[in-house]
């Protein structure tokens, strides 16, 4: 648990890179990322989560700390849309942001809202 919050109920942003470049996979946090999905969604044909120097590299902060808002491409499960509220770190591990997930496309309607989550 985080700050009291079940994982089933938290955010976790994951830097990823595929031949194309970065991007951001955001997911619920007792959920895992399915490679393959996002390989086929992305037309790629390798995609791995990024070190954890290229994450320093690309976003300035640590593993961790990455800030859905910060980054250029944004990948969103179709689970964290069924949370009623979205929490993130504003770069900055030891602060929360919430906002209520019925407006994440309001504020990053440039994402993509996919099934990438296994099982």
């Amino acid at each position: 648990e985080v700050e009291g919050i079940s994982p089933d109920k938290i955010v976790k942003n994951i830097l990823m890179k595929d031949d194309r470049g970065f991007f951001l996979v955001v997911l619920c946090g007792d959920k895992r990322c399915d490679f393959e999905k996002v390989k086929a969604l992305r037309s790629a044909k390798k995609v791995r989560m990024a070190t954890s120097e290229e994450v320093k590299e690309q976003t300035g902060v640590d593993i961790g700390a990455v800030n859905l808002f910060s980054y250029p491409e944004v990948i969103v499960d179709t689970g964290v849309l069924e949370l009623e509220e979205i929490n993130c770190h504003p770069d900055d591990n030891t602060k929360t942001v919430y906002f209520p997930s019925k407006n994440l496309k309001d504020v990053l309607p440039d994402i993509i809202i996919a099934d990438i989550a296994k099982g």
